[in-house]
């Protein structure tokens, strides 16, 4: 701490793995002024336009900056915005630009004056994404493909990715010369609502997590088309090691090893629990993608993979997975076609008996 905190359970001193933020290594002096070099905050990024911008301070210990400047840099390093502000008195400032600077790589507090005397600045977050919301007109149309791939005897199983396709206006040409132009990139984050009317009030309901696969921005169209695939598609990009040889490990086991690898937080999945009941004698899966492991998994036992509209990946059993979990038979296991080379599917079959 650096003396504003007191003992009495009010106060959580400094441990190691603690989130606390930016703390300043100089402190202000009695009347809160800093003497220079000042205290200074910065943050790099691709280049992207500033439209508004946040600084939280925190509200635990009521502590700010009162005089401070924001500066913007481009890529070659040079200041290109720079906004003075001066008798802050609020810990959460929300700073708004009248004229938004673009090509912006990095941003930078400079902290002149605290609003307590004979302490370090402290800020606990500075960052605000880049959002914008079109509704109404501003789309021409949009289409969101979600579906489940279907097998023999109606049996569905396997990952199952979505894709949607939006055409946004683009309006002051945003998009290719205005303030969005670098912006056009993959993985840029989609989510589509659909509203509906009750009673005299839009009540909207997501229908997916997306993310930018393909961005097409015509001269001679004011519309701009973005067309978006889920994260799972992601997987086919990731490398998974491999699941060493075990016994009796079950698909939960596995799952979670596929996942947690691939970089998804327990949060961002669930798996049924039937999964934990389905063991397999002796599990094992080579390197390759994590998209590959998955896959051999849900369709060793009729599993599905699929991105809820909360954007949650689901692995679900269902009912197909029950009744065919224990059944390994030419009609229950794959379905192929007759163009398949016989050791592609010979391949498949060995995978399948090992998980099995």
């Amino acid at each position: 701490m650096d003396g504003n905190a007191t003992v009495g359970g009010k106060f959580q001193m400094r441990d190691t793995g603690q989130i606390c933020g930016f703390w300043s290594d100089s402190q202000s002096d009695n009347n809160g002024m800093f003497l220079e070099p000042y205290p200074y905050l910065d943050v790099s990024f691709i280049a992207r336009p500033i439209i508004e911008w946040l600084v939280n301070c925190g509200s635990k210990l009521n502590q700010y900056p009162v005089d401070f400047d924001i500066i913007c840099f481009n890529v070659k390093n040079m200041e290109i915005e720079r906004q003075g502000f001066s008798n802050n008195d609020k810990p959460l400032i929300d700073i708004k630009f009248v004229v938004v600077p673009i090509g912006v790589t990095r941003i930078r507090i400079e902290i002149h004056k605290w609003n307590k005397p004979n302490c370090k600045a402290k800020i606990l977050s500075f960052y605000t994404m880049l959002e914008e919301e079109y509704l109404g007109a501003d789309i021409r149309q949009f289409e969101v493909l979600q579906e489940l791939t279907e097998q023999t005897d109606n049996v569905t199983y396997g990952i199952s990715s979505d894709t949607a396709t939006i055409s946004i206006y683009n309006r002051d040409r945003k998009f290719d010369r205005g303030y969005l132009k670098e912006l056009v990139l993959l993985d840029r984050k989609v989510i589509p609502y659909i509203g509906i009317d009750k009673n005299n009030s839009i009540e909207y309901t997501q229908l997916g997590e997306f993310y930018s696969d393909e961005w097409k921005v015509p001269q001679d169209d004011n519309f701009a088309k973005v067309v978006c695939v889920d994260k799972l598609m992601r997987l086919q990009d990731v490398i998974y090691h491999g699941f060493a040889l075990k016994e009796n490990a079950s698909l939960y086991e596995m799952i979670d090893d596929v996942l947690i690898n691939s970089g998804y937080k327990s949060t961002q999945y669930n798996v049924d629990e039937t999964a934990k009941e389905m063991i397999c004698k002796n599990a094992y899966l080579t390197k390759g993608s994590s998209w590959d492991a998955l896959q051999e998994i849900t369709s060793s036992r009729l599993l599905k993979a699929y991105i809820d509209k909360q954007g949650i990946l689901q692995v679900s059993a269902g009912n197909s997975a029950k009744k065919y979990a224990n059944k390994i038979t030419s009609k229950h296991i794959i379905k192929y076609n007759k163009s398949d080379k016989m050791q592609s599917l010979q391949t498949r079959l060995m995978y399948h008996i090992l998980l099995s």
